[in-house]
């Protein structure tokens, strides 16, 4: 017999987030480690005091972050509809069925009110976290990039001179970089200076300045 599901919104839920969880989903592993009690001491000094109306929490605006960059949401207001449709999501933040997702304009008012100075110090005491949990090891760094076509004429560029105030620091830059001339390796017909490039082994990293280097 063909079944149909009859549906009837129900007034009352009892459920809990912890159970549409898979216990190998990435947010469940990385909970597991995170510690974002520091963020409370480290932020106190920006919020007035003596105001009786309590703010977003800071802790809960890290971990919006976190999603954010862990699946690659660069808009607030979309970081918000998917933490309020994801229960995943939801579960991370610490935010119940019935909590209500801070609207995306006061993500930008909260990154305003900490700075670059702040932000810099939860993302050393992140590393520095990871780093004790294991998570990080320090012996790799792994650097990659895009080509992206650059809205600049060729005929612009100059040839630096000896007396250029910049000469010295690009002459540094070229060997710690191991930057080659365009003329090394193709100078097109109308180029009759040399161009700075990274030189690398694959034709798209030799543009873009791929590399992999251990530290």
């Amino acid at each position: 017999m063909q079944g149909r599901t009859q549906f009837q919104p129900e007034l009352f839920h009892t459920v809990n987030l912890d159970d549409f969880v898979p216990q190998n989903h990435l947010l469940r592993k990385i909970d597991a480690v995170l510690d974002l009690e520091f963020i409370y001491d480290l932020t106190s000094p920006l919020y007035c005091p003596d105001n009786d109306r309590a703010s977003i929490d800071p802790a809960l605006f890290f971990r919006m972050q976190i999603i954010g960059y862990l699946y690659g949401i660069k808009s607030d207001r979309k970081l918000c509809e998917d933490i309020n449709l994801n229960l995943a999501y939801r579960w991370f933040c610490q935010l119940n069925l019935g909590d209500q997702i801070p609207d995306h304009s006061s993500l930008t008012r909260i990154r305003q009110r900490f700075g670059e100075q702040t932000f810099q110090r939860v993302f050393e005491q992140f590393i520095d976290r990871w780093i004790e949990a294991g998570l990080v090891t320090g012996k790799k760094l792994i650097s990659d990039a895009s080509l992206v076509d650059a809205n600049a004429s060729i005929d612009s560029m100059v040839e630096r001179r000896n007396g250029d105030p910049d000469a010295k620091a690009l002459k540094n830059y070229q060997q710690r970089y191991h930057i080659v001339f365009w003329e090394d390796i193709v100078r097109p017909a109308r180029c009759d200076h040399p161009v700075y490039l990274i030189h690398r082994k694959t034709e798209p990293a030799s543009y873009t300045g791929v590399f992999t280097r251990v530290i």
